[in-house]
């Protein structure tokens, strides 16, 4: 089991300088980007410095002050994800896809005092807000001169050692189902033995090959927040929030060649990797007001201590021309069990500030910037394979700061609104360098329109959302081309609709 888990958590996967598959978890499961209401989507989020928004109860928890009211509110989502791939100099790879979540729903309660100065409020909020959201579908149909099945000879033969494992010691999530299904096989009458494949044998003229690989990604992150404020004198706002987050992270890939020699034929080869957990976190904040034109934020939040349970499971079908049992098979199938871990993660502190100019009931401008130390994630506990994992994070990735500007502009019941953010890589100067294109991290663009009267309102928002591109790793063949990866970029097109009753 703990081979297993060492080399689940320290295969290379899609970053130029081999961060392992924990450090780009890491940074995901730490990632968040603007979710809530459509009011706050269609502003990009920059709503720190405002309130009076659910969104607010998981960026600054002095929001849930403002309200004067109670509230419920539901915000039913669209989202429509277009993945571009290209590997080496092929043509884009294309896929779309769908789907449907609730960005957030939640209550306000409010209690006046109706003092005339002091604490005027206090308010209870609790609400679901989703933060992040990793669905996308990708593929990759073309010819290549390599091939993952010299990946699986390589680490049979012991890699850079050059020592062959016996088989019982080959990794059973990879080399072992190759040499289950015959895909590779073991030469006893070489100097010395080796394992050995059909790609090696140069009497086959090995030169291209179709190759097909589709991948995928499901699951995001949501938080459930119980938040309490107080307005203090119309003037200072506080709050502060107890988060639980909930995790489902699940990637996949199915890959398939067709060599079509004279003994192999082709092989599939399928894996499926799902992290699911919680975390918590505490998140306290205030919005003050000098004058009634200006409003100036601030938030701090804890680091999200996660719970979380891994499951790799992996497969493989080869199909041959020739029997290679000498049988009347030509077919082969296996199957791993699945191998589960349990882990914690501890994601990076997060610092807000933000300010807004509220011109009256004509419209008000509002903006946020916030700071996040990704290098700073951590595994749990520190062993022999957590300290390992913790320096790739802490070597792969840096601080960065996310900035968010939105506006809104009233006429009557009606009001119009836009925005815009830019969230910074999280990836070191030198790790960008290293790549073949410019990482200058993600960029959204937002609009909306709202109806308010009475004691109902509705909002629609539509944000566009454009992330970095960056390098996802097939596999390795160190007897050809060496590391093989295909450049993928997301774009989103989501549209939001809130429905809220004030009472």
């Amino acid at each position: 089991m703990k081979k297993v888990i060492f080399i689940l958590f320290f295969c290379v996967v899609a970053l130029n300088h081999a961060v392992s598959q924990n450090a780009w978890d890491a940074m995901r499961l730490s990632q968040q980007y603007a979710g809530g209401t459509a009011r706050s989507l269609s502003m990009s989020g920059a709503f720190g410095a405002l309130g009076g928004d659910l969104s607010t109860l998981t960026t600054n928890p002095a929001g849930v002050a403002v309200y004067r009211g109670s509230e419920f509110a539901f915000t039913p989502a669209l989202s429509f994800t277009n993945n571009n791939a290209t590997l080496y100099n092929s043509p884009n790879f294309k896929e779309n896809m769908a789907r449907f979540n609730f960005s957030n729903i939640g209550y306000i309660y409010t209690w006046n005092s109706y003092r005339d100065k002091g604490v005027q409020s206090v308010t209870f909020g609790m609400a679901y807000n989703r933060l992040n959201n990793f669905s996308s579908d990708a593929y990759i149909d073309t010819r290549v001169g390599s091939s993952m099945m010299n990946e699986f000879v390589w680490n049979a033969n012991g890699g850079e050692s050059g020592i062959p494992l016996p088989d019982n010691a080959l990794d059973t999530h990879y080399e072992r189902l190759a040499y289950d299904t015959y895909a590779i096989d073991y030469d006893n009458n070489s100097t010395p033995p080796v394992y050995y494949n059909d790609y090696i044998n140069r009497a086959n003229n090995f030169s291209d090959q179709p190759m097909k690989r589709t991948m995928g990604y499901r699951g995001g992150i949501g938080e459930y927040a119980f938040s309490l404020g107080a307005n203090i004198s119309n003037q200072v706002y506080i709050g502060a929030t107890w988060g639980i987050d909930d995790v489902t992270s699940e990637e996949f890939f199915t890959h398939e060649e067709r060599p079509e020699f004279n003994y192999l034929n082709n092989f599939i080869f399928k894996s499926r990797y799902l992290i699911k957990g919680w975390g918590m976190n505490f998140k306290t904040g205030v919005i003050y007001r000098p004058i009634n034109l200006i409003r100036i934020g601030a938030a701090i939040h804890t680091p999200t201590r996660y719970w979380l349970n891994s499951e790799l499971t992996t497969s493989m079908e080869t199909f041959f021309n020739t029997s290679p049992d000498n049988k009347a098979d030509h077919f082969y199938s296996e199957t791993d069990l699945p191998s589960e871990n349990r882990f914690k993660l501890i994601s990076p502190w997060r610092y807000m500030l933000s300010a807004a100019i509220v011109v009256g009931s004509f419209g008000l401008v509002s903006c946020d910037a916030e700071f996040v130390d990704y290098s700073a994630a951590k595994f749990l506990p520190q062993s022999e394979f957590g300290i390992p994992m913790n320096e790739d994070i802490a070597n792969g990735y840096r601080n960065t700061v996310n900035l968010k500007a939105g506006a809104e502009f009233r006429l009557g019941d009606i009001s119009l609104r836009g925005g815009v953010a830019h969230y910074g890589t999280p990836h070191r100067d030198e790790v960008i360098k290293n790549d073949d294109f410019e990482n200058r991290g993600t960029i959204s663009y937002s609009g909306g329109i709202g109806f308010r009267r009475s004691n109902f309102y509705m909002d629609a928002a539509y944000i566009y959302t454009q992330y970095a591109k960056y390098h996802y790793s097939m596999y390795d063949d160190p007897y050809n081309d060496g590391q093989v990866r295909a450049v993928l970029q997301d774009t989103n097109h989501k549209i939001a609709v809130t429905v809220g009753f004030k009472f």
